[in-house]
């Protein structure tokens, strides 16, 4: 899982970007939309907030607060990039196997 910079930090607010490999329109081939969707409920299940997002056809934007949870930065994002979408005429699965957007880019900034 490329990450552009390590964050030893287990709390702080950070912008962090999903980009998918290639700039593969994922999100709109596999209507991955929900999948973003309930990985911010996790978060927020975890005592993490949302401040703002922005889901692209290919990559997502997030401003997000963590809370100190006791989980590096690095490992809750890198749980959050765990799908892989798979399939044909559209249709595509969640798994938990290796994915284009665990082996995407992403950037985080303390904000």
């Amino acid at each position: 899982m490329p990450v552009r910079r390590t964050i030893a930090a287990t709390e702080g607010i950070y912008f962090i970007t999903f980009t998918c490999t290639n700039w593969i329109p994922l999100f709109t081939l596999c209507n991955a939309y929900d999948a973003v969707y309930k990985w911010f409920d996790y978060l927020k299940s975890q005592k993490h907030y949302i401040i703002g997002y922005v889901i692209m056809p290919n990559h997502v934007h997030a401003v997000v607060a963590f809370s100190n949870g006791g989980k590096r930065i690095n490992t809750i994002v890198g749980n959050g990039k765990s799908w892989q979408w798979q399939g044909s005429d559209g249709q595509c699965v969640e798994t938990t196997s290796t994915t284009a957007v665990s082996t995407a880019t992403l950037e985080y900034y303390n904000v």
